[in-house]
């Protein structure tokens, strides 16, 4: 296997195939590292190979250093609209460039609407360590009870009005 190595990386050919130099480079860099791994694989003693699978160890719950408490009453509360009501026209009262609302709850062709990314209010609170959000959509996913679309937060922590943190 090492002449063949050194055959192809000097570029000699034995079977006049007429391949390119970079095919050539390839096949040359393949070969090298199966040799690699071929001799790093006859370098393992013999109980290595040979070596029962490792037990799976159980799920050990993580030590936390703080918990977060009640979030308490929300300091801001945002309304939204409510898509529900014009879903059958296929139209979205709450897209404004203006207004900066920006939601669409329906599918990108067909407009057919999703409740569970319709967004009714979103409330916030804090505590002296943490953030409290609360989503609410205007129904989650009847047929699993789970919402079928992802939720996140965005942080504008220069006051730009874009975003600098999506969670």
């Amino acid at each position: 296997m090492l002449i063949l190595l050194g055959m192809i990386a000097c570029s000699v050919s034995c079977s006049g195939s007429g391949e390119s130099s970079a095919e050539q480079t390839l096949q040359a860099i393949y070969l090298q590292d199966t040799v690699e791994a071929l001799t790093a694989q006859e370098e393992l003693a013999p109980a290595e190979l040979i070596a029962e699978p490792a037990a799976e160890a159980g799920f050990t719950e993580p030590e936390h250093q703080m918990m977060p408490g009640n979030p308490g009453y929300p300091e801001l509360i945002k309304a939204e609209i409510d898509t529900s009501k014009t879903a059958n026209e296929k139209y979205a009262l709450a897209d404004s460039f203006r207004l900066g609302t920006l939601e669409r709850p329906f599918t990108e062709t067909d407009m057919d609407y999703h409740p569970e990314t319709d967004l009714i209010e979103l409330t916030l609170s804090k505590s002296d360590d943490f953030y409290f959000f609360d989503i609410e959509v205007f129904s989650g996913g009847e047929d699993s009870g789970f919402p079928s679309a992802f939720y996140g937060i965005e942080f504008d922590t220069d006051v730009d009005g874009r975003g600098d943190l999506l969670l």
